[in-house]
């Protein structure tokens, strides 16, 4: 049985293969974006296929990953999508005030991505 929707958003051809094979092997259905040319066709990808959570790296080629995230707030009905990112540095309040849910630190121990995403997919209680 198929936990969520993810997507991720990551430019690194190793690291992506690597994710969604950790990720899958957890139960979530995977989706990668391809298209990462410019941020417009990446939110009209995710508009497309409205995941339940994006995993997305600060540092693209292309763009930055803050100004994605920052876009997607401003989304309408995507803009509630719950947002992981990730970095090889510490940007915890930079992903915050872009208005992401969590960050976790590059590079991280499997267990702690899935107990994040899980945390993040979990309804809150109130």
């Amino acid at each position: 049985m198929v936990k969520a929707t993810l997507m991720l958003v990551e430019d690194d051809r190793s690291t992506l293969m690597l994710l969604q094979t950790l990720l899958e092997l957890e139960g979530f259905r995977v989706l990668v974006s391809e298209n990462l040319s410019d941020i417009d066709t990446l939110l009209a990808g995710i508009r497309a296929d409205k995941p339940d959570l994006l995993l997305v790296d600060v540092h693209l080629r292309k763009y930055s990953g803050l100004d994605l995230v920052r876009q997607l707030r401003q989304g309408g009905e995507i803009g509630s999508t719950r947002v992981l990112m990730t970095s090889g540095m510490e940007m915890n309040e930079e992903c915050f005030q872009a208005g992401a849910d969590a960050f976790l630190l590059k590079p991280f121990v499997p267990d702690d991505l899935v107990g994040r995403i899980n945390e993040l997919l979990t309804p809150s209680r109130g």
